[in-house]
């Protein structure tokens, strides 16, 4: 009997150590690869579907293998990006202006969603009894990736707090990314959700839930969309092909189903300045100055 207990102890820690690498590629490329990097906005399985095409995509046109590399949430992600793993990296925009600043990371991209290239968070309820942001005292939001989740914590804070709402009037816990926050209050988990204002078109979302019983209860300000970035010292020609390649897809109609499946309308060149809003936001809610 001891010994049949300790193989299933056996079996458990194995099967949890292949969950939490499944999707964790070599990261270090010494090769002559490049290793991009796309944070779990999405599940780890939903991401590296989305975006295996256009990493293959870069790898033809550059002649150079491109590694696309994932986590299961922001926090392991986020420390890929101080180990500098990423040559190419897709991330919130708090995570860029951090990694820009500490790191030097330079923004080539940014996504078109929609065909806007701006994006706004929403605190979303099941509850007929919240209707306003009034009604959120006292009850649990669940926002989605962690306080580092720009559009799904830090802008719902923003707005919050301009309402006059703080972080002592409700209770706070964290899905692993948005659709999960999103889907926690669809089960009667929380009573709001802080998400993106277009999180319930997500495909892992609207196969699941009925969007209709959902309702905004507040949205918040638009900024810029999600952006891509580079390492600060990749060569100058690197990163130009790299961004005339993401900025072309749309005028080539052979590659134009990277962008569908990407769930995306068009990558856009991008610059520093675009995220000084995001700058702004982020130093109201944390007192960080980025």
């Amino acid at each position: 009997m001891k010994n049949k207990k300790q193989s299933k102890k056996l079996i458990v820690i194995f099967l949890a150590l292949i969950s939490s690498t499944c999707f964790q590629l070599p990261v270090f490329a010494d090769d002559g690869s490049l290793i991009m990097g796309v944070f779990p906005r999405r599940p780890a399985q939903t991401t590296i579907q989305a975006f295996t095409p256009l990493a293959e995509y870069l790898s033809e046109k550059l002649k150079r293998e491109v590694k696309l590399v994932t986590t299961y949430d922001f926090t392991s992600f986020w420390q890929d990006i101080e180990k500098k793993k990423y040559d190419i990296v897709h991330y919130n925009q708090y995570q860029y202006i951090q990694s820009h600043k500490e790191f030097g990371y330079q923004v080539i991209v940014m996504n078109e969603e929609f065909n806007k290239t701006t994006i706004s968070s929403v605190l979303i309820s099941k509850n007929p009894n919240i209707t306003s942001l009034k009604d959120i005292a006292g009850k649990t939001i669940a926002f989605g990736g962690g306080p580092k989740a720009m559009v799904s914590y830090i802008l719902p804070i923003y707005t919050l707090r301009n309402a006059g709402i703080t972080n002592f009037q409700f209770k706070s816990i964290f899905a692993i990314n948005p659709p999960n926050a999103m889907m926690s209050v669809y089960f009667d988990r929380a009573d709001v959700a802080g998400v993106g204002n277009k999180v319930v078109e997500m495909s892992d979302v609207k196969n699941n839930i009925s969007a209709a019983k959902l309702k905004i209860i507040s949205q918040s300000e638009e900024i810029s969309q999600l952006p891509w970035a580079v390492k600060n010292n990749m060569p100058k020609e690197l990163k130009s092909t790299i961004q005339e390649l993401f900025i072309n897809l749309k005028n080539d109609d052979k590659n134009k189903i990277i962008l569908s499946t990407s769930n995306v309308t068009n990558f856009v060149i991008a610059k520093d300045s675009d995220y000084n809003r995001t700058r702004e936001i982020v130093f109201e809610v944390t007192g960080v100055q980025y």
